[in-house]
């Protein structure tokens, strides 16, 4: 099973029943994604959190979508990454870029190496 579905359906009931202020559920959403990045200093996941709400999130819609992306990226750490689906665009990768690179020093080799063969492979290096 995909960690993005574990990641996604915790979400999802978090959300379940909650007030619709959006910045308390981007708060819970950000606590999620911190525990279910496998394998990355929690200060990553704080940060690739950052860098994907550095635009407003201000419908359900967006928060659909921020949710998504996030479990793609638990599932690139978890080198489990769609690759037929792709799902990223050249943001995504900039961004996965800077942090791999920001953290590299308390990273898995494997995870560097995974991660930055699909950075190097869609040209975002």
């Amino acid at each position: 099973m995909f960690h993005s579905r574990n990641f996604i359906g915790q979400c999802r009931r978090a959300l379940r029943g909650q007030p619709k202020l959006i910045p308390d559920q981007l708060q819970q959403i950000e606590e999620l994604t911190v525990r279910h990045v496998p394998g990355v200093p929690r200060d990553l996941a704080r940060d690739l959190f950052a860098a994907l709400t550095d635009t407003p999130v201000q419908s359900a819609e967006e928060i659909e979508t921020l949710i998504q992306t996030l479990a793609d990226m638990v599932d690139l750490f978890a080198q489990q990454y769609d690759d037929n689906a792709d799902p990223f665009g050249t943001r995504e990768w900039e961004i996965l870029r800077d942090l791999v690179d920001s953290y590299a020093q308390e990273l898995d080799v494997e995870v560097i190496q995974y991660v930055m063969e699909r950075v190097v492979s869609h040209k975002a290096l």
